[in-house]
């Protein structure tokens, strides 16, 4: 009977996914999402027009040597197509925070670059996107008694938007 259920739920869940058969890409569209990467999960929302978007961040990422590093940030930048498979680059900026394995921290502001491959820009539901993004540390300070190790953060990965 519980697996039933499950395969029911995902019926709904799939059918809920395949709604909105339009080719037109929607003027404006806000969507929540999650990104999975090799080392980095975040939070995502995303607003979205046909030629643009621009959005916010929330993202922890293991930072090598520097330990982990969170990023809250916002981002904005074009579709190099309207179709409903585009590629996309982008850049942003917020607050990059450290925490090291040897009780090294730091803080300051991080600038982001991203590149990726957007795809079902017309449906109305699962969004997903292929995406590469360097955060880049910049004006950073140490708040502990050690100096900051400067870290790249990247993101390779997955976003999907629902």
């Amino acid at each position: 009977m519980m697996h039933a259920r499950i395969a029911g739920l995902l019926v709904v869940a799939l059918a809920g996914a395949a709604r909105g058969q339009t080719e037109a890409i929607p003027s404006l569209r806000v969507t929540p999402g999650v990104g999975l990467g090799i080392i980095t999960v975040s939070l995502e929302l995303n607003f979205e027009g046909p030629r643009w978007y621009a959005g916010g961040q929330a993202a922890l990422a293991w930072a090598g040597r520097s330990g982990i590093a969170s990023y809250t940030g916002l981002r904005g930048g074009v579709f190099v197509t309207d179709s409903p498979t585009s590629v996309f680059v982008g850049a942003g900026a917020g607050p990059l925070h450290g925490t090291g394995v040897d009780s090294n921290s730091w803080e300051g502001w991080g600038a982001s670059a991203e590149v990726g491959l957007a795809w079902r820009r017309n449906r109305d539901w699962f969004h997903p996107q292929a995406v590469l993004q360097i955060i880049l540390p910049f004006a950073q300070r140490s708040t502990s008694i050690y100096p900051p190790e400067r870290s790249l953060v990247g993101f390779v990965g997955a976003r999907l938007f629902l």
